[in-house]
């Protein structure tokens, strides 16, 4: 359950924000639920039968189970998407604030310098 959490709040955020954003098609929220799509067709797929749960949690609660786990990597996914939001807006935030003095500014002597 640990490792659930730490995936779900730490790795896969990082893979989706680094890796996936850029390739993703849509906007920030759809990104978001295809990439808790995507979790969830590879846990269904891999991690269920590692488990022993089946392939898309055949021995586990079948279609409930698995409808279940769709809809809550769907809203995982959106809520990261929407969290995350448009690279552009980030990158305005992580822009270098401008250096503006507050003294009044002085136009340079006719002629040139000093």
């Amino acid at each position: 359950m640990m490792m659930h959490f730490i995936d779900g709040t730490i790795i896969f955020p990082l893979i989706y924000a680094y890796l996936l954003f850029r390739v993703l098609p849509g906007g920030a929220t759809l990104k978001g639920i295809e990439w808790g799509l995507i979790l969830w067709f590879l846990a269904q797929v891999i991690v269920m039968p590692m488990m022993g749960g089946g392939f898309f949690s055949a021995n586990v609660g079948g279609m409930m189970a698995a409808g279940g786990s769709l809809i809550g990597h769907a809203i995982y996914g959106a809520l990261l998407g929407w969290t995350a939001g448009p690279a552009e807006a980030h990158a305005q935030v992580l822009q270098r604030p401008t250096v503006r003095s507050l003294a009044p500014s002085i136009p340079p002597p006719p002629g040139g310098c000093c």
